[in-house]
């Protein structure tokens, strides 16, 4: 018999049975839906870790806030021993460690308008404001902002020794400041300052840099030499717009020994991980996230003690999402799994009972010569055109409730 005459046979049989035919294609549909909703799944997931390890890698640190220390040796050496514990503790990948510096018991960075900087001789405040920012590192606005002045260290800063963590380097016109009494600053301030950097060359320059207070004129940094001019514009593949530990350090000083006596350090210190899945695991707060107190949220995950890891904006997320996929998604998983088997087992007693019913009608068709051969492809087409159908439905219904997912994921992600 023809293929094209088994197809409508086939068609007709279907058609004749259309109820009992209506629950098995529905039966085979629940069973695609819920074995390639799981799949999708699993790929949305993959896809949200493939976008953060690409795109948001500059957030995949944990921060802890640094003790304010004075500027001696032997702070320098607690803290650098403080921060190979906290990596070796934490598995981190690599570690860099931002070195403030302030002035008085309670140390803060200095404003711009209480500093003057004497470089070969000529006074230079500053002068040019920034009035629009459009890079998130044009932070001097006024008198009143704030300048970072960051101790260079490069035993514990890996952006000017990169070890390929992340793929940002420190570019500097001349030289970082590796000796005792120089300075780097950035391309941004030596703008604000109105250095006619681009065209003319203040490497090897002697820098000083005074700052006032009440008790009028301090020298903080005198007869330095300043090594070079960095590009600014290397904040932007560091730093992220999101970071609630945002750093622009727009000067970078090696300072004498005898000026750190006046001088307090404080900041930050960063562990980067090379993916966010190694990020996640290792954080073991990862709980207190899902609670759903906010304010817990706020106490225990971003402004608890200094001995808990604060995470990135960007970081919460990616716990949240992880933390989702591992305790709820593996409880999704196993309801799928049980639903899939139960349903398949449905499917096939109702199709058992289908084919018992039509038991007639099948010796009628073998009493007028259709061979068992047909018989067979009768069958298989018949299963074919509901598998078929149940399909065309079950990707339909799927991207509907991954759709659904993905608006839920994104809204909770915010």
């Amino acid at each position: 018999m023809r293929n094209k005459d088994l197809i409508t046979i086939a068609c007709r049989n279907l058609k004749a049975g259309r109820q009992m035919t209506g629950k098995i294609i529905f039966g085979i549909m629940f069973v695609l839906v819920m074995f390639l909703t799981g799949i999708g799944v699993i790929c949305l997931f993959n896809v949200y870790k493939k976008d953060f390890n690409t795109n948001r890698l500059k957030e995949c640190y944990y921060s802890f806030e640094l003790d304010n220390h004075q500027c001696n040796d032997e702070n320098l050496e607690i803290i650098s021993s403080d921060v190979k514990e906290k990596k070796e503790s934490l598995n981190a990948a690599s570690s860099s460690v931002f070195y403030d510096f302030g002035i008085g018991a309670e140390p803060t960075s200095l404003e711009a308008g209480q500093l003057k900087f004497l470089i070969d001789d000529t006074s230079y405040e500053t002068v040019n404001y920034t009035r629009t920012p459009y890079k998130s590192y044009q932070n001097i606005l006024n008198k009143i902002s704030l300048i970072d002045i960051c101790m260079y260290d490069k035993n514990n800063n890996m952006f000017f020794e990169n070890d390929g963590t992340m793929d940002v380097t420190c570019k500097v016109d001349g030289s970082l400041p590796y000796n005792a009494g120089e300075i780097m600053i950035d391309s941004y301030l030596a703008g604000v300052l109105g250095l006619n950097y681009e065209n003319e060359d203040y490497k090897g320059a002697n820098i000083s840099i005074e700052y006032s207070d009440d008790e009028g004129s301090h020298m903080l940094f005198e007869n330095y030499r300043l090594t070079g001019i960095m590009d600014s514009d290397f904040f932007l593949k560091r730093e992220s717009s999101f970071a609630m530990d945002f750093h622009s350090e727009h000067m970078y000083v090696n300072p004498k020994h005898e000026d750190t006596k006046q001088l307090a350090i404080f900041g930050t210190l960063r562990l980067y991980y090379e993916n966010y899945q190694d990020y996640a695991d290792n954080y073991d707060y990862i709980d207190g996230i899902m609670s759903v107190d906010t304010s817990v949220i706020q106490d225990s995950v971003l402004n608890d003690s200094k001995e808990r890891p604060k995470l990135t904006t960007k970081g919460i997320q990616f716990c949240m999402l992880n933390w989702m996929m591992k305790n709820i998604g593996k409880l999704l998983i196993v309801i799928i799994l049980i639903l899939t088997v139960l349903s398949a087992i449905t499917v096939y007693y109702m199709y058992e009972f289908y084919s018992n019913r039509r038991a007639n009608y099948i010796v009628m068709l073998r009493s007028i010569g259709m061979q068992k051969s047909d018989m067979r492809k009768l069958v298989i087409i018949e299963i074919m055109i509901m598998f078929l159908a149940a399909l065309l439905m079950a990707i339909y219904f799927t991207v509907i409730i991954l759709l659904f997912i993905r608006y839920i994921t994104m809204t909770v992600l915010g």
